[in-house]
């Protein structure tokens, strides 16, 4: 009888390729397209038109720069990563909609310094290593959006 299961691999799968393309750099393509998405997220706030969007946005680039720090890259960035979340918490979890979101030339200073640390972070990543800190951002962002409290709708 064959065996199957989860583990069975397919006919397709290179596993030798595989571990090479995750032992490899970060593909630059990935990382130019999330460096427009962040320096656009920033300069929108400078311009102060920005939206609920590009504060998630902003609290992404926060996540993935602290959970880059856990992983031991660029822990220089710590006292960044700080000062950046002190910005980002005064907006509050949920911001009012129709307020405007504005940052300051010091906030927008410090948002520029968190997106080269993380810049330099990415750069010391392998691509399985990254993958590893975008899962751990991502489960640290939904923990965070589960204890924000939902105002009912009556």
């Amino acid at each position: 009888m064959k065996k199957t299961g989860p583990r069975q691999r397919s006919a397709t799968a290179h596993p030798v390729a595989l571990a090479l393309k995750r032992a490899g750099p970060v593909p630059p393509g990935f990382v130019e397209s999330l460096r427009l998405r962040e320096w656009s997220a920033i300069e929108t706030f400078a311009k102060g038109n920005a939206t609920a969007t590009e504060l998630a946005m902003l609290r992404e680039l926060l996540a993935m720069c602290a959970c880059s720090i856990d992983h031991g890259f660029g822990p220089e960035a710590q006292s960044t990563c700080s000062a950046a979340a002190a910005v980002l918490e005064s907006f509050g979890a949920v911001p009012s909609p129709g307020a405007p979101l504005r940052m300051d030339g010091t906030q927008i200073q410090v948002m520029r310094d968190l997106q080269g640390y993380h810049d330099l972070q990415r750069a010391a990543f392998s691509w399985g290593d990254y993958l590893r800190v975008i899962e751990q951002a991502t489960v640290m962002l939904h923990s965070i959006s589960a204890l924000v409290p939902v105002e009912s709708q009556d």
